[in-house]
């Protein structure tokens, strides 16, 4: 597994800690889902229809849902590269 950079990692963590309405839940013994938004993460937070199926999926005690964007445009050399992997 290849070493985040520091600056991609922290503009992740800066991205997390302005969120509201996230769901913290423990991934053991439930059914994990990876709901993924073909673009970015301002288009997919921006976007209904995904926060209401995130909210739908995280409402049940048997699954644990996380979000997956596309990487933005300045960004995705690093994840070509291989050294830009999730937290």
């Amino acid at each position: 597994m290849g070493v985040i950079p520091w600056k991609l990692r922290q503009k992740t963590l800066d991205l997390l800690a302005d969120e509201s309405n996230t769901v913290y839940k423990d991934h053991g013994g439930r059914i994990r889902v990876a709901l993924a938004f073909p673009n970015t993460y301002f288009v997919g937070m921006s976007n209904l229809g995904l926060q209401v199926v995130y909210g739908l999926l995280n409402a049940r005690e048997d699954v644990v849902c996380e979000r997956v964007f596309m990487p933005e445009p300045e960004d995705e050399p690093v994840y070509a590269s291989g050294g830009g992997y999730a937290l």
